[in-house]
């Protein structure tokens, strides 16, 4: 949850502030810890599912990264570049 309300609030500011490149660049950044995260939560899943049985756990870098890639579209949305 945190992620989903941060990413927008620390890119917004970016934005706000009219360093459109700084956005940019965050936004990258932010994307690939989202993949990062995401496919690191598949595999402990896939891993605990294969293994002595699925706890919670498993699923935190999972759900951090769907929460990141939401984010990133929230972000995507408000501040998408007229072209």
């Amino acid at each position: 949850m945190g992620a989903l309300i941060a990413l927008p609030v620390v890119l917004g500011f970016q934005a706000v502030a009219g360093k459109t490149n700084m956005l940019h660049r965050g936004w990258l950044f932010f994307f690939y810890a989202a993949i990062s995260c995401t496919t690191s939560g598949l595999a402990a899943v896939i891993l605990a599912i294969r293994g002595a049985g699925l706890a919670p756990h498993a699923f935190l870098f999972l759900v951090l990264g769907m929460a990141m890639f939401a984010g990133l579209g929230i972000v995507n949305t408000l501040f998408r570049r007229k072209t």
